[in-house]
């Protein structure tokens, strides 16, 4: 399930939820104001590779991970 960030439009609170895709379309209850009006925002995707992964740095199809 992936995370969401929202912003709330009464306080300015920024939090994140797991939610499923359909739910992150809803507006969100604030966590610090309690009120319905947290909003999604667009935010950066995390990115994480480690070593055998297939990129840069060995692991792979093969020694130059390319096969």
């Amino acid at each position: 399930m992936p995370m969401y960030e929202f912003r709330c439009e009464k306080c300015g609170e920024k939090f994140e939820r797991l939610l499923p895709y359909l739910e992150a379309k809803k507006t969100q209850e604030c966590p610090r104001c309690e009120k319905l009006s947290g909003k999604r925002v667009v935010s950066a995707p995390s990115v994480s590779a480690s070593q055998g992964s297939g990129g840069f740095g060995g692991g792979g199809c093969g020694p130059t991970g390319f096969g």
